[in-house]
């Protein structure tokens, strides 16, 4: 057998007889022990058990599916659902809900009814022109002080100007970042700009403005609800001036305004719930975000 002298470190042949014994080196001469041969031995078989002849029968009911400790509901309730929040749906909130927004604000957000006889929206309180219907406008009462309700109407350019601005480029940088995302998982490569690392924070910054200039017209009231304010207003300042207790008057001045019917549609108030729901989309995509690869939250309701 050839082996390797521990002393020399060179590769000497033993014979195999001196296996399992101390033998000298044939070229150093010094001793070191043989490994033993190996000799390989065969375990008992194992015992042989018999197959049945007829499988066990199975149950007529499957046995139920023990369920997560989270999912059973608590005690007193019964029923429990659940909703995931998928990540897919919150990325593209902000996209569709700002489109339907910059649509909103073609239709009115206020008006005089029934009828309507005057409405006005985003567009038309930056014009300062309320849109009018001649016929329903001479069943108005007569009673209010001249001028009429359209020339007392102003334009509010100053904030609804750059609301719209806001809001316009919000929706389209959305909808870049959309389209881009979707070009990223098909291969097509595009230049991007600097900023676009930063998108996400620029998008929730031009939707916050647009919140905050709506929410300074809301309190502000548009050109329509300030010129028929100031009408009421006017006819009712001599009353005012000679009662006692104005009390009275206040509550004539209220059943008149009421009985000219202005009114801030479903619009308004859809394009403003719309607007809470971009930014609670965007804040959530960024906490989604923020869980890298864990799957996605769920809400649970357990009645």
């Amino acid at each position: 057998m050839k082996l390797l002298c521990p002393h020399c470190l060179k590769s000497v042949a033993m014979p195999d007889e001196s296996a399992g014994q101390e033998a000298p080196c044939p070229e150093c001469g010094r001793s070191f022990p043989i490994p033993a041969r190996y000799r390989p031995t065969v375990a008992p078989a194992a015992p042989t058990v018999p197959l049945p002849l007829s499988p066990e029968p199975l149950p007529s009911h499957p046995l139920p599916i023990p369920l997560p400790a989270s999912a059973v509901p608590p005690a007193g309730y019964t029923r429990s659902r659940s909703i995931t929040i998928s990540p897919c749906v919150v990325a593209w909130t902000p996209a569709v809900a700002l489109a339907i927004i910059v649509i909103l604000t073609f239709a009115p957000w206020v008006g005089v009814y029934p009828g309507p006889v005057y409405t006005q929206g985003a567009w038309r309180a930056i014009t300062g022109y309320p849109k009018r219907d001649p016929q329903l406008e001479r069943l108005l009462p007569k009673d209010l002080p001249p001028p009429s309700i359209e020339d007392r109407t102003h334009s509010d350019w100053l904030v609804m100007l750059p609301y719209v601005l806001m809001l316009i480029l919000a929706t389209a940088l959305a909808w870049i970042e959309r389209l881009e995302a979707h070009e990223r998982r098909t291969g097509i490569p595009r230049r991007l700009p600097l900023f676009w690392p930063h998108r996400q924070a620029i998008i929730a910054a031009f939707a916050s403005l647009a919140l905050l200039f709506l929410a300074i017209q809301t309190a502000r009231g548009l050109g329509l609800e300030r010129a028929l304010d100031a009408a009421v207003r006017e006819k009712f300042e001599a009353a005012r001036a000679a009662a006692s207790d104005p009390r009275e008057v206040n509550f004539d001045q209220a059943l008149e305004f009421a009985r000219d019917g202005l009114e801030r549609t479903g619009w308004f108030y859809l394009a403003w719930c719309l607007h809470i729901v971009v930014l609670l989309a965007i804040l959530g995509r960024a906490g989604l975000k923020r869980r890298g690869n864990k799957l996605p939250p769920r809400l649970m309701i357990q009645y």
